[in-house]
C-alpha cells in the first residue's frame, strides 16, 4: 500500500539494537520436545554389541533393566535420568552433513517409544567423547493399548520435518544420561555412596 503522504513524512527510532553476531545465537535452542513422562521404553544399543532396554510400566514409574541378575543393586538414579533424553534436547550447534567431518556408521542408537505410539531414534557419533553429534528420526508404533488422544504418525511427521537431513551438536553432559552401557547402570561402591549422599 503506497501511502500519498509518505514522503512527506520522516520517523525517528530510537533505542540500541544490539544483533547477536554469532549465527547458533538465532537458533531454537531445543531439537526436540518430548515430556519425560510419555517415556515407556529406551533402548540403548552401542556398536560392539552392548544393549540395555530400560522399561516402566506406567507414566509416574520408576525405570527397570531388562534382564538384570537377580540381587543386583540398580543406580535408579541413572535409569530415570536416561528418559529426560529427549525432553528439551539441548542444541550448541546444528550442521548439514557436509559441513562436519564425523561418521555415522557405527553410532551409539538410542530408541524412546512412548505410551502414546511414538517412537524416536538418535543416533550419537562421538569424537574422542568430548563432542557429541546426534541425528535423529521418528515414527509411528503399533500400540496394544486403546487408542489415546495422541496422534503419532502426525507427531512422528512433524519431528521429521524438523529434524530430516541435520546433524545436532547436542552438550557432553545431556549425552552421557541416554548412551550409557550397561554396567553403568548397576551400583557400584562409588555410585552407592554418591546415591546415599544426595
Amino acid at each position: 500500500v503506497e501511502l500519498a503522504w509518505a514522503e512527506a513524512h520522516a520517523w525517528l527510532a530510537q533505542g540500541d539494537l544490539d544483533p547477536a553476531v554469532s549465527p547458533t545465537a538465532w537458533l531454537a535452542t531445543t531439537v526436540v520436545d518430548v515430556e519425560q513422562a510419555r517415556i515407556h521404553r529406551i533402548t540403548i544399543e552401542h556398536p560392539d554389541g552392548d544393549r540395555s532396554v530400560l522399561e516402566r510400566q506406567a507414566p509416574d514409574g520408576d525405570f527397570t533393566l531388562a534382564d538384570a541378575p537377580e540381587g543386583e543393586a540398580l543406580n535408579q538414579t541413572r535409569l530415570n535420568a536416561a528418559s529426560y533424553g529427549i525432553q528439551g534436547l539441548p542444541l550448541n550447534d546444528v550442521l548439514l552433513p557436509d559441513e562436519i567431518d564425523i561418521s555415522f556408521a557405527e553410532p551409539v542408537r538410542v530408541t524412546f517409544d512412548t505410551f502414546d505410539g511414538l517412537s524416536v531414534v538418535v543416533e550419537v557419533a562421538s569424537r574422542q567423547r568430548s563432542s557429541y553429534y546426534a541425528r535423529l528420526h521418528a515414527r509411528p508404533v503399533p500400540l496394544d493399548t486403546a487408542a489415546t488422544d495422541q496422534d503419532p504418525a502426525a507427531a512422528a511427521t512433524r519431528i521429521n520435518d524438523l529434524v530430516s537431513g541435520w546433524i545436532y551438536l547436542i552438550p557432553p553432559h545431556t549425552a552421557d544420561t541416554f548412551t550409557r552401557r550397561r554396567d553403568e547402570f548397576f551400583e557400584t561402591g562409588d555410585t552407592a555412596e554418591n546415591s546415599a549422599e544426595t
